[in-house]
């Protein structure tokens, strides 16, 4: 029935020249050809069917493990920023601390450097004042001398 007369002729050329028996179009076994034909179609169609069912599930199946792994990536890349930007800040507040004790040792030693050149300049200060003192005393008892013979 659903197989064309050309498929049939072929069919009774095959048994014939396999099988050297000779057999007509109305012969039974066509129609088990027929029967296989239409058995083959159904399960050609059935399994065509349950492949596409199985093509569907796999795709649902790759897209939920694309989801999941676009998520684990993210939350992989989102671990490792938070963990860097810790890294930085911390390393960034080692940094000032250090600076900022380098300028406080550099201040003091400035401090102690201005503190050390006023006593210096305070004893040589101290030294003219008394040799001025002394040039006055000097400078008086000539005053003094003069005024006494020269009176």
């Amino acid at each position: 029935m659903s197989t064309e007369p050309a498929s049939i002729d072929s069919i009774i050329a095959e048994i014939s020249k396999s099988h050297n028996v000779t057999i007509g179009r109305d012969d039974p076994i066509l129609v088990l050809n027929t029967l296989n034909e239409m058995l083959l179609k159904r399960t050609a169609e059935t399994q065509e069917l349950q492949l596409k069912r199985f093509n569907e599930e796999i795709q649902l199946m790759i897209s939920q493990l694309d989801n999941a792994s676009k998520e684990k990536a993210e939350k992989i890349i989102s671990s490792a920023l938070t963990a860097s930007r810790q890294t930085i800040n911390s390393e960034m507040n080692t940094q000032i601390d250090i600076f900022n004790s380098s300028i406080r040792s550099s201040i003091s030693d400035m401090k102690n450097e201005i503190i050390s050149a006023s006593s210096t300049e305070k004893a040589v200060i101290t030294n003219m004042a008394k040799i001025n003192l002394a040039a006055s005393v000097i400078t008086f008892l000539t005053v003094l001398v003069l005024c006494i013979f020269f009176r």
